[in-house]
Formats: C-alpha cells, sequence, structure tokens
C-alpha cells in the first residue's frame, strides 16, 4: 500500500488525474476481458476438436476412449481463471438413466499447471492437444495475474490521493477537461480500429489493402469494409485536427493556400 501524500494539487488537475487513473482502470478491465474472449475462443476450440474425434471414432467403428475433459473459464473478481475438469458418469437408480458430476482437477504440488494431472486424464488421441492448450492457457493465466497485479497497484496509488474508487464507480463526463475527453475518444478509435481488424498492420495501410472485418467484431456481413475503413479513417483525421487545435496549433483556412 503506497502511503497517503499530501500534494497541492488544483481542482481542476486532480480531476484531470482522477480522470486519466480511472481511465488507465478501465484498460486495464478491458484487458482482462480481452484475455477472457482468447481463453474462450480456445475451449471452444478444445470442444470442436472433441467433436470432431468422437465422429470419427464412430466414423471408424473403434473401441477406442475419448477423456471426458472440459473447461471452465470465468473471471473472478476481475481476474480470469482458466481451470481443467473431468466429468465422472454414473447410472441413476430411479429412471436407469445416464448422469455425470464435474469436478476441477487438481496441479500438482508446487505446481502452476495442470499438465502431470492432464497427462492422466487425457487421452492418447488428444494428448498433444491438450498439452498444446495448457501451454497457451499457462501464458494467459500470467498475463491476467500481471494486469491484476496493476490494477492493484493503481488502485492504492487513487487511494493515496484521496480518490474514492471502487470497482462499480463510472465517471461522468463533467468530472473531466476537454483535452482528456479528447484523449478518450482517441483511445476509443484506437479500440475500435482493433477490434474491427485485428491483424491490419502499417504495410496493409501503405498498400492501400483493407481486410476483411473480424466475425467476432459484431457487425453485420453486409457492410462494405472498404467504406467503413474510409469513414473511420475521416474520424480520425478529425481527432488529429482537433489535437493540433488543444495543442494551440491553427489549422489553415478552408481555401486558403
Amino acid at each position: 500500500m503506497i502511503p497517503p501524500i499530501s500534494l497541492n494539487f488544483s481542482p481542476e488537475s486532480l480531476k484531470d488525474i482522477e480522470a486519466l487513473l480511472r481511465r488507465q482502470m478501465l484498460f486495464y478491465a478491458q484487458a482482462q476481458d480481452q484475455i477472457l474472449a482468447e481463453a474462450k475462443r480456445l475451449a471452444g476450440e478444445f470442444y470442436d476438436f472433441q467433436k470432431q474425434l468422437s465422429h470419427q471414432i464412430r466414423m471408424d467403428n473403434e473401441n477406442r476412449e475419448w477423456s471426458d475433459l472440459s473447461i471452465s473459464v470465468r473471471k473472478l473478481r476481475g481476474y480470469v481463471t482458466i481451470q481443467w475438469r473431468i466429468r465422472y458418469w454414473y447410472k441413476s437408480s430411479r429412471d436407469g438413466r445416464k448422469g455425470f458430476n464435474a469436478k476441477h482437477l487438481s496441479k500438482s504440488k508446487n505446481s502452476s499447471h495442470y499438465k502431470k494431472s492432464l497427462a492422466k486424464e487425457a487421452s492418447a488421441a488428444e494428448f498433444q492437444t491438450v498439452m498444446q492448450l495448457e501451454d497457451q492457457f499457462i501464458v494467459l493465466r500470467h498475463l491476467s495475474g500481471v494486469v491484476r497485479d496493476a490494477q492493484k497497484q493503481l488502485v492504492d496509488t487513487m487511494k493515496s490521493l484521496g480518490i474514492d474508487y471502487s470497482a462499480n464507480s463510472v465517471l461522468s463526463a463533467d468530472q473531466e477537461s476537454a483535452y482528456a475527453l479528447h484523449e478518450r475518444i482517441g483511445n476509443l478509435l484506437l479500440l475500435l480500429h482493433y477490434r474491427l481488424w485485428p491483424q491490419h498492420n502499417a504495410a496493409d495501410t501503405q498498400a492501400g489493402f483493407v481486410p476483411l472485418i473480424d466475425p467476432k467484431a459484431g457487425v453485420s456481413r453486409n457492410v462494405d469494409p472498404t467504406a467503413l475503413h474510409a469513414a473511420l479513417s475521416r474520424m480520425e483525421q478529425s481527432y488529429a485536427e482537433l489535437e493540433q487545435l488543444f495543442m494551440g496549433k491553427s489549422q489553415p483556412a478552408a481555401g486558403s493556400n
């Protein structure tokens, strides 16, 4: 915990600092959401793999077994948890139907991952896939932990400045300066561009190439990516012009040379 400090900030400066810190906290939360989305995507790919594997076993009419592994992905107190589970089947004594209970796999003693436990539970056909997936989950858990630590540090900083922070607090627009709001718009433009074209790079821009909109962006397939990119570019240009004005650099009048 950072000890409380006393600085002679003006009320306006303190509001701007508070706006920046709260916005940084928002971006940390968005980072956790991105990590959560990636973990869910990988879990979905694993379930697709399991379906293909079970279908192939039936097609081949082979008496092979596949595991009952599953994955629990959730956000707990702002932190992304990724846990492996396994189903245990039973037959109901009342109607004879099969049912199952799922329990979390335990990590080996002094281990931060599930590899040893997975080695015991994964079938031979899925062993390599499961291990590769756990490697990716190890990275995501670590990233989520790093972001969580940064969040805690930021909360301590806010408290040391006398800023009352709660996870549900929302900064209203009238508490931010015009420049802080302008900066937030710029950050949102960057986020929007990334959400629409996560793989877009500088080489694509120089070549004038506009890739297809990411299917996960939540945009209709009927939207023209080229027209959308042009509209976003105009917004970014307007943002840059606003930035010049805020910095006291006047823009040339329309029609002037």
